[in-house]
């Protein structure tokens, strides 16, 4: 299994953690400044657990990757990226 992030489609990226199977994923919303790239944290059982938007894929993939830590760490509770985003309501 390849580790590391890879491209859906020129708008989606995906990356999954090979021990949990908890995903993190980035998408080019095609908006200006602050709101283009929304990325998501998801795990089996808690559905989506971290949200948020930034305007540089690498401050995305790297919020992302932050926040499935802080859950992998145990937290195992709703997060928000650093930027203000909020969590989704499921």
């Amino acid at each position: 299994m390849t580790l590391g992030w890879r491209r859906l489609s020129p708008s989606a990226e995906l990356f999954v953690d090979p021990e949990s199977g908890a995903r993190c994923a980035v998408r080019d919303t095609g908006a200006l400044g602050a709101e283009r790239y929304y990325w998501t944290v998801s795990a089996f059982g808690d559905h989506q657990v971290a949200a948020g938007r930034t305007g540089e894929v690498a401050e995305a993939r790297s919020q992302a990757e932050a926040a499935l830590v802080a859950y992998m760490g145990g937290l195992g509770q709703e997060l928000t990226g650093d930027d203000g985003g909020t969590p989704e309501a499921e």
